[in-house]
C-alpha cells in the first residue's frame, strides 16, 4: 500500500493545510479568471503538483456539463530537472501551437522549474508571456529564489506554507480508520512532528510504521524506527536535577546514548524541552506547544517551580552547546559539561527556595518565642490585678502581643536596612575616583578622562557628589557618560543611592589646560609668538 498515491486528494475540497491557495484557484475558475501562467512554490510535499493536477483537470470542465470526460490528454508534465537544456524548451514550444482536441485549455504542468538552465529560461521568456489562448503554463518549485525575475513576474505566484501537525494527524487518523489500523494517539503525532510539514513525507513514514509494526502504532515503536528520543526520559531528568540526582541523570544520558541517538540530536530535543516548559508557564502560550493535552499538563506541572529566569539560562546553555558542536572535538564532553551547568543552575534554585523558606520559619519561631515569653511576664502581673473584667483582660493582651510583634518586626527592618547601608567618606571617594580616572586612560577613554580630571569631586553626604569640570563642553560630555559613571561608582563604593551632580568651575591660571583649538593655539602663541604672525601671513585658521 503506497499512501501518498492511493489517498491523493482529487478534488480541491480533499486537500489539506492550503485552504487560502485552493478558495483562490476555485474562484478564479468559477469567475473565469485565469492566467496564462501560475508558479506554485513552496517546502516539498505539501501539494503542489496535486493541486496543478486538479487546477489542470478543472479549468476543462467549469460548468461540469462533461464530468466522464477524459482531459487526460490535454495536460503535459514535464520534469525540468531532467528537461533543462534549450532543446527542451524549443519542443515545448513547438507543443504550444496545437490546440487540444477535446476540452478548452492545454495544460503544461513544468516541475522543479529552478533546475532549468539560464538559456532555456530566456528562450521560454516568450512564450511565457504570450502563449496561445488554449495554453496554460503551471510551474512548481521548492526553490522560489533561484527563479529570474522575468519569469516571476509573468506569472501569478501561490506560496504553499508547511502543513499543520493537527492537519497531518486529522488526515492520518482517517486513513488509520479506513485501513483499519490502530493507534495512539502521541504516536501519530510523533510522525507529524518528524515530517516538518510535508504531508507526503509524513505517509511515507506512516506506511513503513505500518508494514513494521503490523498495523499496530504505539508511541515506543514509533519513537524506536523514526529515531526520536523518547519525551519522558527528558522530564525525568529534569527530576534528577531538581533533587540533586546528578548520578541518575548521567546515567540517563549513557543510556540515550546506548540507543543508538546521535549527540546533537539529544541536546537539541533537550533545548525543545526547556523551551517547551518555558512556554508551559504560561496558559495563554500553550498552543504553541505541539502535544497533547495530557503531555501539555505534565510540562505545566514541571515547570511550576522553576522560574523565567532559570529556564531562559537553560535553553541558553543548550544553545552554545548546539553553536559549539562542530568546533568541538570530544563532543560527549561538551554535551556532558553542558549537563552539569544546567544541573547546577535548576539545583542552585531549588536551595535558594530551600534556604529561603528556612529563614522565614526561623524569623517566625524567633517572633513567637519573644512573644511567649513576653506572655509569661505578663501572666503574673494580670493575675495580681484586683479582678479585671475577663473582656478587658483578653482585649489588653491581644493588643500588647501585636505591638510586641510589631515592634519586632521593625527592630528586624532597621537591622536590615542599617546593615547594608555603607558610610562614604571624601577619603574613600577620592581614593576610587583616581582608581576610575587610571581605568579611563588604560581604556584610551580619553575625552572623558580630560573632562573628569582637573578636579576632585566633593561628597556633600552619604548620597550626593559633585563633580567639578572646567567648562560646558566637558560638562556636556559628562552627562552624556552619566550612567556610565553611576554604575562604576556604586558598584565600587557599595552603593546603590548615589547621585551626581555636574557643576562648571574655573581653574586657576597656572592649572589650566588648553582644551579646544583656539586655546592650544593661544598656548602656542605664548611660547612662541612669531607663530600668530606666520597665521597671519597665510590667513590660515587654527578650527580645523
Amino acid at each position: 500500500m503506497v499512501t501518498a498515491r492511493k489517498y491523493r486528494p482529487n478534488k480541491f475540497s480533499e486537500v489539506f493545510g492550503q485552504d487560502s491557495i485552493t478558495r483562490a484557484l476555485e474562484k478564479s475558475i468559477s469567475n473565469q479568471m485565469l492566467s496564462q501562467a501560475y508558479l506554485f512554490c513552496g517546502p516539498r510535499g505539501v501539494g503542489k503538483t496535486t493541486c496543478a493536477r486538479i487546477f489542470a483537470k478543472e479549468i476543462n470542465n467549469r460548468d461540469n456539463s462533461l464530468k466522464n470526460q477524459d482531459y487526460t490528454y490535454n495536460i503535459f508534465e514535464l520534469d525540468a530537472a531532467s528537461n533543462n537544456s534549450v532543446e527542451d524548451i524549443r519542443s515545448l514550444t513547438d507543443q504550444v501551437r496545437i490546440p487540444p482536441q477535446n476540452g478548452t485549455f492545454k495544460v503544461y504542468i513544468i516541475d522543479e522549474v529552478h533546475m532549468l538552465s539560464q538559456s532555456a529560461f530566456n528562450a521560454f521568456l516568450k512564450t511565457l508571456e504570450e502563449p496561445p489562448s488554449h495554453a496554460k503554463f503551471i510551474l512548481a518549485t521548492t526553490e522560489k529564489h533561484k527563479i529570474i525575475p522575468t519569469i516571476l513576474s509573468r506569472c501569478q505566484t501561490f506560496d504553499f506554507k508547511r502543513i499543520s501537525v493537527e492537519s497531518i494527524i486529522e488526515k492520518l487518523v482517517e486513513i488509520s480508520k479506513i485501513e483499519q489500523i490502530t493507534y495512539e494517539n502521541e504516536a501519530l503525532r510523533t510522525i507529524a512532528k518528524k515530517s516538518d510539514g510535508s504531508m507526503r513525507d509524513a505517509m511515507f513514514m506512516f506506511d513503513q510504521l505500518v508494514t513494521v509494526t503490523d498495523k499496530n502504532l504505539s508511541l515506543s515503536e514509533v519513537n524506536s524506527h523514526l529515531n526520536v528520543i523518547d519525551i519522558n526520559s527528558f522530564f525525568e531528568m529534569v527530576d534528577f536535577m531538581k533533587n540533586y540526582q546528578i548520578d541518575n541523570l548521567i546515567k540517563k544520558f549513557d543510556q540515550i546514548l546506548d540507543s543508538g541517538y546521535e549527540l546533537r540530536q539529544f541536546i537539541l530535543s533537550l533545548a525543545q524541552h526547556f523551551r517547551d516548559l518555558l512556554m508551559s508557564k504560561d496558559s495563554k502560550n500553550e498552543n504553541f506547544i505541539e502535544y497533547s493535552s495530557d503531555i501539555i499538563n505534565k510540562y505545566s506541572n514541571q515547570s511550576k517551580n522553576m522560574s523565567y529566569k532559570i529556564l531562559v539560562e537553560c535553553l541558553d546553555e543548550c544553545n552554545k552547546a548546539d553553536i559549539n558542536y562542530n568546533i568541538s572535538s570530544n563532543k560527549k564532553i561538551l554535551i556532558e559539561l553542558s549537563l552539569y551547568k544546567i544541573n547546577q543552575l535548576i539545583s542552585s534554585e531549588s536551595d535558594n527556595k530551600l534556604t529561603q523558606v528556612g529563614k522565614n520559619i526561623e524569623k517566625n519561631e524567633s517572633v513567637h518565642e519573644k512573644i511567649t515569653e513576653y506572655e509569661r511576664t505578663l501572666d503574673p502581673i494580670v493575675n495580681s490585678a484586683n479582678k479585671p473584667d475577663s473582656s478587658d483582660q483578653a482585649k489588653s493582651r491581644t493588643l500588647s502581643i501585636n505591638a510586641l510583634s510589631e515592634k519586632d518586626d521593625s527592630k528586624i527592618q532597621q537591622n536590615s536596612s542599617s546593615s547594608n547601608e555603607v558610610i562614604l567618606s571624601q577619603e574613600i571617594l577620592q581614593s576610587k575616583w583616581s582608581e576610575f580616572i587610571k581605568n579611563l586612560e588604560e581604556d584610551k577613554d580619553t575625552n572623558l578622562m580630560i573632562a573628569l580630571s582637573n578636579f576632585t569631586p566633593k561628597l556633600k553626604d552619604n548620597h550626593r557628589i559633585e563633580v567639578y569640570v572646567s567648562n560646558t563642553s566637558q560638562k556636556d560630555i559628562a552627562i552624556s557618560r552619566l550612567n556610565f559613571i553611576k554604575t562604576y561608582l556604586s558598584k565600587e563604593l557599595n552603593n546603590d543611592n548615589i547621585q551626581i551632580n555636574f557643576e562648571v568651575t574655573e581653574l586657576d591660571e597656572k592649572d589650566r589646560k588648553p582644551y579646544t583649538n583656539s586655546e592650544k593655539f593661544k598656548e602656542m602663541v605664548s611660547q612662541n609668538p612669531s607663530l600668530e604672525d606666520l597665521r597671519s601671513k597665510f590667513d590660515l585658521d587654527y578650527d580645523y
